[in-house]
């Protein structure tokens, strides 16, 4: 008999430790909902400052759908507006998971992860100017707007110095191809994408360049041992 009491009494505590965890579990998701809606206020009236730090505490204990949307999306906005790089990102991947298709979400993405690319391109400029890195990404920029010359002098300056560094042969191959359009001669290109596979051996894409060269030059040979 006493046995069976204590059962009852544990099953009776355990009951109202459940009551008493739902009950703050619901009281801890009313206050993320109050927050949130509180920082979704503090964003439309410009105050990042104050409203990401409840964002980012309120966010894992929201359910609701539309306001998980707007936070998320307030989020992300005020994480930019901050500079947090880091938070941003966060934001912006969370909300392609929960609406993996919506417009929106794929338009601030768009936007944002653009904006995050160019200060990080800044920032290499800024911090090593004359490092390979920073020099490739002005050729790469160079090469986007059709400057050919430009491009190819700087991707042969940065193998005057570093002449073993991977890939430079093969962009710069690419640049001589685009120079010599459809009619120019295409033996330069071809001869920086050797260049290429001399520095980097499993360096696919110069053999493939180099095959559909040879493919067009009916050289089948070359072009099927390169395929």
């Amino acid at each position: 008999m006493a046995s069976r009491w204590a059962r009852a009494a544990v099953c009776a505590l355990l009951i109202a430790e459940a009551a008493i965890a739902q009950s703050k579990n619901h009281v801890a998701t009313g206050d993320a909902v109050s927050s949130a809606r509180h920082a979704i206020d503090l964003v439309e009236e410009g105050h990042c400052e104050q409203a990401l730090p409840a964002l980012v505490a309120a966010l894992p204990r929201l359910s609701g759908k539309q306001l998980r949307y707007q936070a998320g999306m307030a989020k992300a906005r005020c994480a930019m507006a901050l500079n947090r790089e880091d938070t941003a990102v966060e934001a912006l991947l969370q909300l392609k998971r929960d609406f993996p298709s919506d417009p929106e979400v794929l338009y601030i993405s768009t936007h944002y992860y653009s904006e995050l690319a160019e200060r990080v391109s800044q920032e290499l400029a800024a911090k090593a100017p004359q490092s390979v890195q920073a020099r490739r990404l002005e050729a790469e920029a160079f090469e986007a707007q059709g400057k050919w010359d430009e491009a190819a002098g700087i991707y042969r300056g940065i193998l005057d110095q570093n002449p073993q560094t991977p890939g430079v042969h093969y962009h710069l191959g690419q640049v001589l191809l685009s120079k010599a359009g459809s009619s120019g001669s295409t033996d330069d290109a071809k001869s920086e994408f050797q260049k290429e596979l001399q520095v980097d051996p499993h360096n696919a894409a110069s053999e493939f360049v180099l095959g559909e060269l040879a493919r067009r030059a009916g050289n089948w040979g070359e072009a099927v041992a390169r395929f």
